[in-house]
């Protein structure tokens, strides 16, 4: 039976299909106007609108990249232990890998959901080495948001595989 997947795919990267919800849409809207019409105009004065409509989308598109590379890391950390990635959705909220089984080890799940923050330090070390300091809170928030509370996916499977041991 196939695997049922909201969205449209837009790629496939390792195997993997990727797709955007439409409510990816929604937020990539938002995120490019509140650039493009606030935050920019107050930082560079003198560009022109095309400027600060390219600079928003590109960042918009940037960030995304980054919350794939997140879902890519536990991807890729599920795919190390031969667990099957059917797919990963770019949404509203963020992004989800969907993994084909539970894995047999707590070891392995807490290492499957640490990948995806980890993924996250790194982009903000990346992005903080390339002084583009504007990434950096973000990446870094989104890092530590992830360290705790069992409420996102992230931390609850971290600690369903801390307490399994």
């Amino acid at each position: 039976m196939p695997i049922r997947t909201t969205g449209f795919r837009i790629a496939r990267i390792l195997g993997i299909p990727i797709y955007l919800d439409a409510s990816w849409l929604l937020i990539f809207g938002w995120i490019t106007y509140q650039l493009s019409k606030i935050v920019l105009p107050q930082m560079h004065s003198k560009w022109t609108p095309t400027q600060y409509w390219s600079v928003g989308v590109l960042t918009s598109l940037l960030f995304f990249a980054s919350v794939l590379f997140h879902e890519l890391a536990h991807s890729m950390v599920a795919l190390y232990y031969k667990i099957p990635v059917h797919s990963i959705t770019l949404f509203i909220f963020g992004g989800i890998a969907r993994i084909g089984k539970e894995p047999s080890k707590p070891i392995q799940e807490f290492n499957i959901a640490i990948a995806g923050p980890l993924a996250s330090f790194f982009l903000a070390g990346l992005y903080r080495l390339g002084n583009h300091q504007g990434f950096f809170p973000r990446h870094a928030d989104c890092g530590v948001e992830r360290q705790g509370g069992c409420l996102c996916a992230d931390g609850h499977r971290r600690l369903r595989g801390f307490l399994q041991k």
